[in-house]
């Protein structure tokens, strides 16, 4: 082992890099997922949002199945910077709203990318909005936040004084369609920036406003409040789902979505890394090292001690079941058991891997415990012979011989060359 030592240092240094760049990887939370994304903790992310409704008892939890099939307990649903939804999809959640669901739309976020135009935000939203038949006109300065006021008293903006965000558009309804404004802009001649209106059964909240779902302003104004009041009022008896699987999550953050996600060979680097420490743990790498003199003289002293304290007080008796202990504690390991294994079956585990010698020995130092116990001199012989059986263990078991027949404990050999029976030859 001792000439590997290099090539198992580079190894180790090699997984402590990949290690690092992984585990560094994992703790930027800020910017792994997409925005509005729950599992996003930058500004533009939602994560707090997620949070805030687990701490207020809210029976809110993460979606990470498509909307093919939709559990029964779910009473409402909510998209947040989704862009686009299969046309399966779409025709499956309106279905679920017309039958008494509850659906909460957030206009996409704007893309991290230079040169967007907030008209490719709200083509992209559109798609999800033609098929409520929900109409919405960009605002002329996106970037400017602005005081948003509620426009009636509901029990979605119960608690609601004023929200503070950045608007991406103003709502209304194609076709006349009738709907509800939940909150306006003042300084736009109260136009509505959050709408709600029935879908058969159903409701479905839509806002302009992706802002007010972003850690960045949460904590401003009555943000958390209407988010409070929105999400509460969906819930009902049931609960409220945050779609993440259109973010790219597509199931439960386990070992297994982490491979599938990221690839196989990051699971499988950190399967080897974890083999390779537990076979390091096991070997010692070259000889071991010397004690040095004043060690040597500590132990010695600490030894005697002992054995004047022992001889003093006539404790014959425990230091040999001591002795036996000790030794029977050392061939456990060789016979690939616990330490704490009894005589017996530590003795007939050494016979079965071909150290009846060792098996011969523990077995006879169990026996001779009780007469070591009658006398120091027969202590001190007891003593020797369990050092002389550790001795024995550090020897190799002898091979086992070769052939067809071997002798073992009083077998004959058969003849290599059989004589012929002699016969009589005066009968003929």
């Amino acid at each position: 082992m001792r000439d590997r030592f290099p090539l198992l240092v580079l190894a180790l240094i090699v997984f402590a890099l990949a290690g690092g760049w992984l585990l560094q990887q994992s703790a930027s939370r800020g910017r792994f997922a997409e925005p509005l994304s729950t599992y996003r903790s930058a500004p533009d992310g939602s994560r707090a949002l997620l949070l805030l409704a687990a701490e207020a008892g809210l029976s809110v939890r993460r979606r990470h199945l498509d909307l093919a099939q939709i559990e029964p307990e779910v009473k409402g649903i909510a998209l947040l910077g989704i862009r686009e939804l299969a046309e399966a999809e779409l025709e499956k959640l309106q279905a679920f709203v017309a039958a008494g669901g509850n659906l909460l739309i957030a206009a996409a976020a704007e893309p991290e990318k230079k040169g967007f135009r907030l008209d490719d935000v709200l083509k992209a939203s559109r798609p999800l909005l033609d098929a409520f038949q929900v109409g919405l006109t960009p605002c002329d300065s996106p970037e400017i936040e602005r005081e948003l006021l509620p426009a009636v008293a509901s029990a979605l903006t119960r608690g609601v004084e004023q929200v503070d965000a950045r608007v991406a558009g103003y709502l209304g309804r194609k076709g006349g369609e009738p709907f509800l404004p939940l909150i306006v802009d003042p300084h736009h001649e109260n136009d509505p920036v959050a709408i709600v209106f029935p879908h058969g059964g159903g409701r479905v909240v839509v806002l302009a406003s992706p802002d007010l779902a972003s850690n960045r302003v949460l904590a401003r104004a009555d943000n958390a409040q209407l988010w409070l009041s929105l999400l509460g009022a969906m819930a009902g008896s049931g609960v409220v789902e945050l779609d993440e699987h259109h973010h790219g999550f597509t199931g439960q953050r386990s070992i297994s979505e982490y491979a599938r996600r990221y690839g196989m060979h990051w699971a499988l680097l950190q399967l080897l890394l974890a083999v390779w420490l537990w076979v390091a743990s096991h070997r010692r790498f070259g000889a071991p090292r010397e004690v040095a003199g004043e060690g040597r003289v500590a132990s010695a002293d600490y030894l005697l001690a002992m054995a004047r304290i022992y001889r003093i007080g006539g404790h014959r008796a425990h230091a040999a079941r001591l002795l036996v202990d000790g030794l029977a504690r050392f061939l456990a390991g060789k016979a690939g058991l616990s330490p704490h294994a009894g005589v017996r079956m530590i003795s007939a585990r050494l016979a079965g891997r071909g150290r009846r010698d060792l098996a011969r020995a523990l077995s006879g130092v169990a026996e001779g415990a009780e007469s070591a116990a009658q006398s120091d001199n027969a202590l001190l012989a007891f003593a020797q012979r369990c050092a002389s059986a550790r001795k024995l263990a550090e020897t190799r078991a002898p091979p086992p011989r070769k052939g067809l027949f071997h002798r073992e404990q009083g077998v004959a050999r058969p003849p290599k060359h059989p004589t012929r029976p002699q016969v009589d030859r005066s009968t003929r």
